[in-house]
């Protein structure tokens, strides 16, 4: 199956029932987001007492997903590398793989 990735520097707003949102990343960059930021993204769906919690619980899993399975968090290792090196290279791609589960197009924040 091929993907189109488009790199962008302002996404407009959605619900996630209409266009599933994922977001990725090292969980202290994840705590940093705050809810205004990705309220637009996440609304009506998903509440600020959701994101929070799913931040906490984050820690303990690798992925938690806030609204069934259109809008997720997935914390990436903490030992992770983008170079060839021994800290995990590869952990960012294997998460997006496990990710694909709809045919329509997705938002991924990383």
């Amino acid at each position: 199956m091929a993907v189109e990735l488009q790199y962008c520097l302002t996404v407009p707003p959605g619900d996630p029932q209409q266009r599933p949102v994922r977001f990725i990343g090292k969980l202290r960059c994840l705590k940093d987001l705050k809810w205004p930021q990705i309220s637009d993204y996440l609304s009506p769906r998903v509440d600020e007492q959701t994101w929070s919690a799913a931040l906490e619980s984050v820690e303990k899993n690798t992925t938690v997903s806030l609204w069934l399975s259109n809008a997720i968090v997935s914390a990436l290792p903490f030992k992770v590398s983008r170079h060839n090196s021994p800290g995990r290279p590869h952990a960012l791609s294997r998460t997006v793989n496990t990710l694909k589960l709809h045919d329509h197009p997705e938002y991924a924040f990383i």
